[in-house]
């Protein structure tokens, strides 16, 4: 199946199935309504218990969530979906995925950490320091949004370029570093016997095994999902603070996240399928060896 039959095949399945959706929205809410208690109380450590209870929220949807997405991956006919008990496969990828997931999150910030760090390092020597913009923004700059809009559109041409460099830096990192993880939730929650300790730092090397051996196709699912994401950000700029045409712009972002997710999961089945797949020689002829002399 070709790059966009995949893609028109996500978006329907998300589309005829609200129950994916649902699932995400019902995380959405709990989520907010549980972070802003994090700059609320008083207490630290109270702060930082509410802070562990969202991401073990977050590790413990995704291990469900993911699951899901899986088991839709590997139905070929979308009708079908519909006759699935979700909730029991959500339950089911909370026992099955929690562990390897929540190492999963926690290495993949990790290692976040280190490549933004390390972008930081290589803007710093490419471009210069951005200290200028903190020290001024707090003299000159305090108090409303559009003191602190006005102060940058007043920059110097040389500090306009610093800060331009280091923000190219980073969207630039991001997108190598998600251009090579893009397969990693497909690949912490795919059947394997492997241990639910170890499987998370498998996952990570075959995530970048798999995003080099279907590279073009991998840039393909990129090219897409970052175009759509594109697109939806300068709508959102458009709009501006209209209530109503944000709460519109926050649905589509909703099946959009949904829809990107299971366009991955759908391309990394499509690939790892060996029923249906035809990447070895003589793999797709009929084979008849009886009677052939060894």
């Amino acid at each position: 199946m070709k790059i966009l039959d995949l893609v028109k095949k996500s978006f329907y399945t998300v589309v005829e199935n609200p129950t994916i959706t649902l699932f995400f929205v019902l995380f959405l809410i709990i989520s907010n309504f549980l972070a802003p208690y994090i700059m609320i109380v008083q207490s630290k450590i109270t702060a930082l218990v509410i802070a562990l209870c969202i991401f073990f929220l977050t590790t413990v949807f995704l291990s469900g969530w993911f699951q899901m997405l899986k088991e839709t991956a590997k139905e070929e006919d979308i009708s079908k979906l519909k006759d699935k008990n979700y909730l029991a496969i959500f339950l089911e990828g909370i026992s099955k995925n929690g562990v390897a997931v929540t190492i999963g999150v926690v290495l993949y910030l990790l290692l976040l950490s280190v490549v933004l760090f390390l972008t930081s390092e290589i803007a710093f020597r490419l471009f210069g320091s951005l200290d200028f913009i903190f020290k001024d923004m707090m003299i000159n700059a305090a108090g409303t949004i559009d003191n602190a809009i006005n102060y940058i559109q007043n920059l110097s041409d040389d500090q306009k370029f610093t800060i331009y460099g280091w923000q190219f830096s980073f969207v630039v990192a991001s997108m190598i570093y998600n251009f090579f993880f893009l397969f990693l939730a497909p690949s912490v929650v795919k059947d394997d016997n492997k241990n639910q300790f170890i499987k998370p730092f498998v996952a990570f090397v075959s995530s970048v095994c798999f995003a080099f051996k279907n590279f073009f196709g991998t840039l393909g699912v990129f090219f897409i999902i970052y175009s759509l994401y594109f697109f939806l950000g300068v709508a959102k700029a458009i709009i501006g603070p209209n209530v109503i045409l944000s709460i519109l712009i926050l649905f589509i972002y909703i099946y959009f996240i949904s829809g990107a997710l299971v366009l991955i999961f759908n391309y990394y089945e499509q690939k790892t399928d060996s029923v249906n797949r035809c990447d070895c020689i003589g793999e797709d002829k009929p084979v008849n060896s009886v009677g052939e002399a060894n």
